[in-house]
Parts: C-alpha cells; structure tokens; sequence
C-alpha cells in the first residue's frame, strides 16, 4: 500500500513550488515592487500548495483503487498449492533425441548433435568416434568458426 502522506506532500510541495516561481517571474516581468512581487508569490505558493495537496490526493486514491481492482482480478495463488500442484509441463513421452543412454536429460543443444556425441560445454559436442567437435545443427566446429557462428 502506498504511503498515504509522501505521494501528496510531494505533488503539493512541486505545486507550491512552481505557483512561486511564477508568480516572481511574472511580477519581475510586470515591473512590481519587489515587497508585492514576493507577498503575492508566497500567497500563490500557499494557494498551489493546497492545489495540488488536493490533486496529490486524489490521485493517490485512484492509483490505490487501481491497484486493488488489480489485484482482485488477478489473485495470486497459495504458493503451497502452486508446489503441489502439477504444472502439466512434465510429458511423460520425452525428447526421445535429447535424452542420453542411462535417461538423463541432455538439453535442447544435445538434441542436434549427431549420434554418437558426447555433451560438452557451450553447446558443442564431441563425436566419439572420430574427436571432431559439432555445434548445434551438426556443423563441424571448424565450419562453423568459418561460418561466423
């Protein structure tokens, strides 16, 4: 919930602030004396002030309301039902190109690397068989530093 006294007094005080210097600027434009030019400025500085302590608090509370109709319409859920709850994000018919030999998940970069390959670091596998490096999408290493991957 928003403090319900800094948000106003901050909006009155810019108002007040503002009604100040404008009503200097102007009387100093008008050529006034200088003791009018500053008793109607702090007369105006008051007069903005409750202005926009007025104005602060009405938005306050629109921005209070908004927030509450908010969150009623968009309750957030008991994290111990979220917990236990299933997602329905784990399948139970896996990436059949993304799990290894002993049903370990090796991730989506392991699933384009050719048969035989060993996960490695950055995406990039090691075949086996022959030692070449592959990277995603089964480009040699080598083809791929050329390539400007």
């Amino acid at each position: 919930m928003l403090n319900p006294v800094v948000p106003a007094r901050v909006i009155a005080t810019c108002f007040g602030l503002v009604g100040f210097a404008a009503a200097i600027v102007i009387g100093l434009i008008a050529s006034i004396q200088a003791e009018t030019v500053i008793v109607r400025a702090i007369i105006s500085m008051a007069a903005c002030w409750m202005i926009g302590r007025a104005f602060g608090w009405l938005l306050e509370r629109t921005v209070e309301d908004e927030i509450e109709l908010y969150k009623s319409a968009h309750p957030i859920p008991d994290e111990q039902a979220a917990l236990a709850a299933p997602t329905g994000d784990d399948d139970a018919v896996g990436d059949a190109a993304a799990v290894d030999d002993d049903g370990g998940d090796r991730g989506a970069d392991a699933a384009a690397a050719p048969a035989g390959a060993a996960p490695s670091a950055g995406g990039i596998a090691i075949d086996q068989d022959s030692g070449a490096e592959t990277v995603p999408g089964g480009r040699t290493a080598e083809a791929a530093v050329g390539a400007g991957v």
